[in-house]
């Protein structure tokens, strides 16, 4: 009987002692693309900026789902990956960088057109 409640009366304190937590940091490989294209319907930034974006994007080794979402003036592209894909991926020299050079292209052109 001593035995057990000394079991017991360690296993609780153990126990309030462990760290634990209900939401763990957890790294999700996610990267958002948003755009901006003043004075513009959301067909327009549709046509215009989001098509070009998702068919470069599309070729993208490892990606697991693309969404956007348009509207006036602005729209947004969440880029899903999977857990797996290395830290290194979601750096400056990732294989992301063409598509950088594309959205440039892109600013530039829709400064131009005006």
């Amino acid at each position: 009987m001593l035995t057990t409640l000394t079991v017991i009366v360690l296993g609780l304190l153990a126990a309030a002692r462990l760290p634990i937590s209900l939401l763990p940091e957890v790294g999700i490989p996610r990267v958002s693309v948003q755009v901006s294209y003043p004075n513009a319907a959301a067909r327009t930034v549709e046509d215009a900026v989001v098509a070009p974006l998702r068919n470069t994007l599309l070729q993208v080794n490892g990606l697991t789902d693309i969404q956007s979402r348009s509207r006036d003036e602005a729209a947004i592209l969440y880029l899903d990956f999977p857990f797996s894909s290395p830290a290194y991926f979601f750096e400056k020299k990732s294989p992301l960088a063409p598509t950088c050079r594309l959205v440039r292209v892109l600013r530039a052109r829709i400064n131009r057109n005006g």
